[in-house]
């Protein structure tokens, strides 16, 4: 909404970003070292916004539980940071939130399926436990 209403900055949008989620103790979390990291470089132009973000999102977030497909929506994001009109940057982030909840949906898919199968595995490991102890 500051993007669109009040047309704030980049590197002051990042700073909120990473403001919001300091004040929620989460100081520590990869998210909020990327958008404070983003700030901070965006401040300093020390690269072009695109390669900033897709380096930060590689660095920050490459070491987490996000799969390969989901890394590599959220550091599509860079190649519309500060390229297009605020109209492009708010369809680019539209769109990475679409495929972003796709993706949510998939991983509970693939979730509630793995679970079945372990079940399934524990249940049999339990009947050939229970046969070996026999």
């Amino acid at each position: 909404l500051r993007m669109q209403y009040q047309m704030d900055p980049l590197p002051l949008l990042f700073a909120a970003a990473a403001k919001g989620r300091k004040e929620e103790g989460d100081r520590d979390e990869p998210l909020f070292l990327l958008f404070d990291q983003m700030s901070r470089g965006l401040e300093e132009a020390e690269m072009e916004p695109g390669e900033l973000w897709k380096r930060l999102v590689k660095e920050n977030l490459g070491h987490t539980s996000l799969e390969r497909e989901e890394l590599r929506v959220i550091g599509q994001l860079g190649e519309d940071l500060g390229r297009t009109d605020l109209e492009g940057q708010r369809q680019a982030l539209s769109h990475m939130r679409r495929r972003l909840e796709a993706l949510l949906e998939k991983a509970r898919e693939d979730k509630k399926r793995n679970t079945k199968l372990y079940r399934a595995l524990f249940t049999a490991g339990g009947v050939m436990g229970a046969i070996l102890l026999i």
